[in-house]
């Protein structure tokens, strides 16, 4: 795993919350629009803080190479419409974030502020994972009560 590696995790996981937010719909429609507004301009502003690390430590990200690499990952979250299908997908991504900066702490060279940064960075994954959770469990419930009205909805429409 390297700092390009990292920016390109981060620039797919902007591409794919920022799909998200056009895409959901339903009746959780507002939160999930807003909540996932927010999370592609964090995940922005990550790989952007990223590059321009690897740019002040005298790397030469290739920017090309990163964007065609996020649009291919991009191309394997594909999901629908739904919010569940858009906060599943990011909680996996987020979760493999800790193990990813875990992998370049332990690294040989990496500077104390290079180190600081990834540190917050996977404190921050953490406080994401959570809140992503709360969603998850917010829509089962909406899903569940709309489950229940629409079989009522059928049994008057029988009677």
């Amino acid at each position: 795993m390297s700092l390009e590696t990292l920016a390109t995790q981060f620039r797919t996981m902007q591409l794919f919350a920022h799909i998200g937010h056009n895409r959901v719909s339903g009746p959780t429609f507002f939160e999930d629009h807003e909540f996932l507004g927010g999370l592609y301009g964090t995940y922005e502003g990550i790989y952007d803080s990223l590059v321009e690390r690897m740019i002040g430590l005298g790397e030469s990200p290739d920017l090309w190479k990163i964007n065609a690499a996020a649009n291919a990952g991009l191309q394997e979250m594909k999901a629908g419409k739904s919010s569940t299908d858009y906060l599943s997908a990011l909680l996996t991504a987020e979760q493999s974030v800790g193990s990813a900066v875990d992998g370049l702490v332990d690294a040989e060279g990496m500077s104390q502020a290079t180190i600081n940064l990834l540190a917050q960075i996977a404190d921050d994954s953490e406080q994401r994972r959570y809140k992503i959770q709360q969603r998850l469990g917010k829509l089962a419930v909406t899903e569940r009560t709309e489950d229940v009205l629409d079989r009522l909805a059928e049994r008057a429409g029988s009677n």
